[in-house]
Parts: C-alpha cells; sequence; structure tokens
C-alpha cells in the first residue's frame, strides 16, 4: 500500500498510519486532514 503513495515519502507515510497519537485537538484536525489526503492519494 506504501507504495502506491505519490507526493510522500514512505516514511512520512508510515508516521501518519503507526506515529504517536495526537497530543491535543489541533494536533488531531492536523492528522484527520493528513489522513484524508493520503486517502485521496492511494485511491487515485
Amino acid at each position: 500500500m506504501l507504495d502506491a503513495v505519490r507526493g510522500r515519502t514512505r516514511a512520512d507515510a508510515a508516521t501518519l498510519l503507526y506515529g504517536p497519537a495526537p497530543a491535543d485537538d489541533a494536533e488531531l484536525l492536523r492528522l484527520a486532514g493528513d489522513l484524508d489526503a493520503l486517502e485521496e492519494e492511494v485511491g487515485t
């Protein structure tokens, strides 16, 4: 799956998927947006 990601390194994608939990609401919102973008990148 990570090979299908465009515009990100494997490490960037792995950090989004397996990285630490967000520490606050702002980080949670940022993670949600990044995961949405990653889903679009993989789906295309």
